[in-house]
């Protein structure tokens, strides 16, 4: 039976279009995992550039600037999708969808004692990686009602994601300050990051593909001898 990965698309987006996204890259990686690539559940507008290259669902995990409710019910939405189509072997998330993942991941380092004591997943490639929402940070009821959530800050918490993680990010990409933010919040020691030329976009051409492939067997080989 093929080890699943879930895979999460970025906003305005939807599973379809990241399924597509990935073509290239199943096929380097062989027919050994199967690729569950949900839709995210809240519809959103698209930019104009999106609109004009994928086709409707467009779809987001939460709001672009979400309060805690909306981040907290994207957990309990990717949970569902654990308890029904589970297990996975690994997460792969883009965009939006890494920001979503790295805070499902982040919420089980800074919770120890939860009802899911064990790993969720064994590995997680993030490309062109947003920061996780702070939902941690202690302040009124009535004050997170009246101010948008901050990113997370690495330096404000000792918690780190701590399975192997893979960080792909574009040198002319005008949110890798947030991908390098998601990276503080991992084990230092089970990270590692690929470059590529590109911007805020999925890896395209034979040496960002090969980059990808790399990652990918990076974190699943250090996941195999952790």
């Amino acid at each position: 039976m093929a080890r699943k990965i879930l895979c999460l698309h970025g906003y305005s987006l939807n599973g379809e279009a990241l399924d597509r996204l990935l073509g290239e890259f199943k096929r380097s990686v062989g027919d050994s995992y199967e690729y569950v690539c949900p839709d995210g559940e809240i519809d959103c507008i698209p930019a104009k550039e999106i609109a004009k290259i994928y086709s409707p669902p467009h779809r987001c995990f939460h709001g672009a600037f979400p309060d805690e409710n909306e981040v907290r019910e994207s957990h309990r939405f990717l949970y569902d999708i654990l308890d029904d189509e589970g297990p996975f072997e690994g997460v792969l998330g883009f965009s939006q969808g890494a920001g979503v993942a790295a805070s499902l991941l982040f919420e089980q380092t800074m919770q120890p004692g939860s009802e899911r004591p064990e790993p969720l997943f064994k590995f997680a490639v993030f490309i062109g990686g947003t920061q996780p929402w702070d939902i941690y940070e202690p302040t009124s009821k009535y004050s997170k009602e009246l101010q948008p959530l901050k990113p997370v800050c690495a330096a404000k918490y000792a918690a780190r994601i701590d399975i192997p993680t893979a960080h792909i990010m574009g040198r002319k990409d005008i949110y890798r300050d947030g991908a390098k933010s998601l990276l503080a919040l991992c084990n230092p020691q089970k990270a590692k990051v690929y470059d590529h030329q590109g911007s805020h976009m999925f890896p395209r051409g034979q040496t960002a593909m090969e980059d990808l492939t790399a990652a990918f067997d990076w974190v699943t080989d250090r996941a195999t001898f952790q």
